[in-house]
Formats: structure tokens, C-alpha cells, sequence
């Protein structure tokens, strides 16, 4: 019941009909949030143009409308867009072989605000695909950030 309800919510906030795809998606963060297990952490990964930053962002809002908090993070594209306004902590990662963004890497930091207080980092010998090329070093990463040990004092 309350599963649906988060669905429902998050449909109501995407602005279009989500794909089959999205659904799955949109079905996978329902759970992961009326599930919680502790400082629990989930990726989102998807080709450009898949809706990533739009699911998100009616993720997001509807985590507002029911008083949840959380933290985001995304590492590029149109997502940077959504957290230029972003108020709460955030951590950005770069590669030293994207060149695709590698050389929008103080673009990113100065455009979010809620990273400013992170230490920067940047993945060696990985392109563009983080996720794919460095997994493991990113998730030491998000747990560092969880435990706020990434913060620059």
C-alpha cells in the first residue's frame, strides 16, 4: 500500500508516461524507500537519454513531500543542472581520462554549491563511465561521503 503510494507520487511528479523501463525503475526506488535497512545506498545507471535525471527529480520531490531525507549524488551530464540548487551535501566525481567532461571539472565544482566544502577527487585511470571503470573505488567513495569524511575543514 504505502509502496504504491510512493509510486503514484513519483509518476505524478516525472510530467510524461515513463517507459516500461522507467517503471521498473521507478518500482525499484519505491521499495528501496519504504524499505530502509540504515545507511543504505542505491546507483542509478542508464544510457543518455534514458530519463535518469527526470526520475530522479520526481524522486526527489516526492521524498520532500513525505518528509525523507536523503542525500544525492551524480557524477555527470544534465544532473548538474538539477543540483546547482541543490541545498544539501553532495559529492562530485571526475576521471583523469574522461574527455567527454574531463575539462568541465571546476565548471562542475562552481555550478554546485553543495560541493564546495568536498575534497576533490578525481578517479585515476578511468573514463567516462565511472561506474564501469573504477565501481569499487566510487562505492569507498559514497561511504566516505556517508560518514562525512570527505568534507574539506
Amino acid at each position: 500500500m504505502i509502496k504504491t503510494h510512493v509510486i503514484k507520487e513519483i509518476v505524478e511528479r516525472l510530467g510524461f508516461a515513463p517507459t516500461v523501463g522507467q517503471l521498473e525503475a521507478i518500482n525499484t526506488l519505491s521499495e528501496f524507500t519504504v524499505q530502509p535497512t540504515g545507511n543504505d545506498c542505491m546507483l542509478l545507471t542508464g544510457y543518455a537519454g534514458t530519463g535518469k535525471t527526470s526520475l530522479i527529480a520526481a524522486y526527489v520531490k516526492a521524498l520532500d513531500k513525505f518528509g525523507i531525507n536523503y542525500q544525492l549524488l551524480a557524477p555527470t551530464g544534465r544532473a548538474a543542472k538539477v543540483l546547482a540548487e541543490w541545498k544539501n551535501p553532495a559529492i562530485v566525481l571526475f576521471s583523469d581520462k574522461d574527455e567527454i567532461l574531463g575539462k568541465m571539472v571546476h565548471f562542475f565544482y562552481k555550478i554546485m554549491p553543495a560541493a564546495h566544502q568536498q575534497k576533490r577527487i578525481t578517479i585515476e585511470n578511468a573514463g567516462h563511465f565511472l561506474q564501469e571503470d573504477a565501481g569499487e573505488e566510487i562505492a569507498t567513495y559514497i561511504d566516505e561521503f556517508i560518514q562525512e569524511k570527505l568534507k574539506v575543514y
